[in-house]
């Protein structure tokens, strides 16, 4: 099934016109590969400025796996965490770095209420300016465009995955709550196992092992 396909389903299952059947398609594919961190990229992320912990990121970014910064003296590699807090408490030496790691990066949380973050932040904050920051980071996918016969960009036995997503919010308009939450949670559940498709193929930094208070946890 491609992208077109998906759509012609939708609307052979709900009564929708094809505007609002491509909207809910890339709605919830969109939503399937960020949470799923499924899109990976190298990307420049900018160069470095002494003192500066705070660094402009890409709306199309939705998490930070790893970034690298050239030195001088060395190339130096942050850990991905899960939160800004987690960051934090890796500066209050209330958490350890992995030993495989010289720092950590983290998301800042959105400011604005548009559901997209404006900036990344380094712990510790670079000492010199001018390096290179390149991040291996998951991002959003661009809508895709009916009549275009696009392929859907995830493994074809999450395709059904994708379409119960779809189902899901389209039985919610109809007012039929038990059927939206019964296709909400196989899409739940095809986002988890995408999540773990994408992990055993080639499995980023993304998370990191916090030590706090005498336990171990592991984030990401």
């Amino acid at each position: 099934m491609n992208f077109d396909g998906l759509v012609t389903r939708l609307q052979s299952l709900f009564d929708v016109g094809q505007t609002r059947a491509v909207d809910v398609a890339n709605e919830r594919l969109a939503e399937m590969v960020t949470r799923s961190t499924a899109l990976r990229s190298v990307r420049s992320l900018g160069s470095t400025v002494a003192g500066q912990a705070s660094y402009t990121l890409n709306e199309n970014i939705v998490k930070i796996l790893q970034i690298e910064v050239a030195y001088t003296a060395g190339t130096k590699a942050y850990n991905g965490v899960a939160t800004l807090e987690d960051l934090w408490a890796v500066a209050r030496h209330e958490a350890e770095v992995d030993p495989d790691f010289d720092g950590v990066v983290a998301i800042e949380a959105d400011s604005d209420s548009t559901m997209t973050t404006d900036n990344f932040r380094m712990y510790p904050a670079p000492g010199e300016a001018g390096k290179a920051i390149t991040g291996l980071v998951a991002i959003r996918p661009a809508a895709i465009t009916y009549g275009s016969s696009t392929a859907l960009p995830i493994p074809v036995d999450l395709h059904p995955k994708l379409l119960a997503g779809c189902k899901a919010e389209l039985f919610e308009e109809e007012g039929n709550p038990t059927e939206a939450a019964t296709n909400q949670a196989e899409f739940e559940q095809g986002i988890r196992l995408l999540e773990a498709s994408v992990n055993k193929r080639g499995k980023g930094s993304g998370g990191t092992r916090l030590r706090v208070s005498g336990y171990d946890f592991a984030r990401g």
